[in-house]
């Protein structure tokens, strides 16, 4: 049986890491392996690692407005 993960606790890390940090490989590594990318807004993103890790150094982490924020709406996290 694998360790029990915070969820929540990787996805702030995450987040932080796109919009605060601006660090691609920290960003990438609160995923797994090979990851799957779909940007809702703009059907953009990518399938595994190499295509995700391109999308964010491309297109997406630090290309943000300075201004933009993230605000936490809702959060539903399940045991499993």
């Amino acid at each position: 049986m694998r360790p029990a993960t915070d969820l929540g606790s990787v996805f702030d890390a995450h987040v932080k890491h796109e919009f605060v940090d601006h660090d691609v490989d920290a960003t990438m590594r609160t995923m797994v392996g090979e990851p799957y990318l779909l940007h809702l807004p703009t059907l953009t993103g990518g399938a595994g690692g190499t295509e995700v890790r391109r999308f964010y150094e491309r297109y997406f982490v630090g290309r943000w407005p300075a201004d933009t924020t993230v605000s936490r709406i809702s959060r539903t996290v399940g045991t499993d």
